[in-house]
């Protein structure tokens, strides 16, 4: 059977498949560093596939189901089988989360209750400590939390992640001491390399000439979804880049220039 590649024509099941494929090789490559090249080439085919659904940046797949392409064809999908009409509003569409949650602390009455959450993608069997399911807090999603927290004043404790410290020079002597060794796989080593290069790459789309012509696509597609104009799509999106620039390297200056993340982020792909 030939060996199915995913081009920028194919749909969600494409992106499916390759996520598919770089699950498995990253799997593999836990005990074969070998297989480094195929967990590349199945990123980069999973890149290629999500291209056309938004601003693709970092190793990691844009996240689809928030966009307002998407939810503007679950308004339409929702009117054709209820005959009711339904409309996604997104306040908070040009503010980052950090900037959300510090807004949604200062207004509470009982500003707790946010550090009841959970961001982390990876499994229970992966991230407990001590027979307790923490979160990992190297993942894009728990990276954005802590850089988020981290813009709004806030404070967690340690205990939060297995990674509790993200300050260390060395990946492995960032995590939890009650962490087994055998669970610091290369797996989820690379979990936390595409996450921080998710959010630098994001950092520095701004300002790269050769993603100027996919920002203004993805204003266009935005824009055609909530019925702005490019222009007005633009002027609210160049500000919020701006902003997660700002907020990225202000967390970054915090962990110090030794931190294995910093070197994560600087390194060049």
């Amino acid at each position: 059977m030939p060996d199915r590649r995913c081009s920028m024509s194919d749909g969600p099941s494409a992106t499916l498949q390759m996520d598919r494929r770089w699950r498995r090789a990253a799997r593999r490559a836990e005990n074969d560093a070998s297989d480094v090249e195929e967990i590349r080439a199945a990123i980069e085919a999973a890149l290629a596939a999500q291209w056309r659904e938004g601003v693709p940046s970092g190793l990691v797949a844009a996240l689809t189901r928030c966009h307002p392409r998407f939810t503007a064809k679950m308004e339409r999908l929702v009117m054709e089988l209820f005959g009711h009409r339904a409309r996604y509003r997104f306040p908070r569409l040009w503010n980052t989360k950090g900037e959300t949650l510090r807004e949604a602390v200062s207004m509470a009455v009982d500003a707790t209750g946010w550090d009841d959450t959970r961001s982390c993608w990876q499994s229970q069997r992966h991230v407990s400590v001590d027979r307790k399911r923490r979160q990992c807090g190297i993942c894009a999603a728990c990276l954005l939390r802590r850089l988020s927290i981290h813009c709004a004043g806030l404070r967690e404790p340690p205990e939060t992640y297995v990674w509790e410290d993200l300050r260390s020079s060395e990946f492995k002597e960032g995590a939890s001491r009650s962490f087994p060794d055998s669970k610091i796989t290369f797996a989820l080593k690379r979990h936390g390399v595409a996450g921080t290069r998710h959010l630098a790459d994001l950092a520095a789309l701004d300002e790269s000439a050769t993603q100027s012509d996919t920002l203004r696509r993805s204003a266009i597609f935005i824009g055609q979804a909530l019925g702005f104009s490019r222009i007005k799509t633009e002027s609210g999106q160049r500000p919020l880049l701006l902003q997660h620039k700002s907020e990225w390297h202000d967390f970054l200056r915090s962990l110090g220039p030794d931190s294995f993340v910093a070197t994560w982020a600087e390194a060049p792909l």
